[in-house]
């Protein structure tokens, strides 16, 4: 772990306890892709709404939508 990743992650944990709140340090868990710790902090709070938006794969494509065969379908 590079040095930078280890300060980010330190600052992290510090933001984290002084409110207890993961929103406080969800930019920091993100930059550094560690999605996991994030969504432990969301559990451990019991704000399950935003533990199941960030437990969605946002890397996943969706199928493009057919638009033009919905409009000609007439």
């Amino acid at each position: 772990m590079t040095p930078v990743k280890a300060l980010t992650e330190k600052m992290a944990k510090a933001q984290f306890l002084i409110k207890k709140d993961p929103l406080d340090c969800a930019l920091f868990y993100l930059a550094l892709e560690k999605k996991g710790p994030l969504l432990a902090l969301f559990k451990a709070v019991n704000n399950t709404q935003l533990f199941q938006f960030f437990s969605n794969d946002f890397r996943k494509v969706c199928p493009p939508l057919h638009t033009s065969s919905l409009c000609f379908g007439i």
